[in-house]
């Protein structure tokens, strides 16, 4: 959905923030009244000029870069790029303070 100007009743406006998401945070979006013109529906962080993309992509996005991340640690790891990781986590969180 790329109109982001977009001015809806309530129950629309709910709809959409129940199945949309920021195009350009993936962060919630949320309503406001918008006087004459109903309700608009926007993005707190990115403001009205990013656009809306479904969670449901979003979700699938995050999947896919957590999975890349892993396979591009486990191969900079073998190039030697990144050191090997012994520690455990108790190690690492002992490490950081906790």
């Amino acid at each position: 959905m790329s109109n982001t100007n977009f001015f809806a009743e309530f129950f629309q406006a709910q709809d959409i923030q129940l199945s949309y998401c920021c195009a350009g945070c993936w962060s919630f979006l949320n309503i406001y009244h918008a006087d004459e013109h109903g309700y608009r529906v926007t993005c707190d962080r990115c403001g009205d000029d990013r656009g809306f993309v479904r969670k449901t992509w979003a979700e699938h996005r995050l999947s896919d870069n957590a999975g890349e991340a892993i396979e591009v640690r486990a191969l900079l790891r073998k190039l030697k790029v990144l050191p090997e990781s012994n520690r455990t986590a108790d190690e690492v969180f002992k490490e950081l303070g906790f």
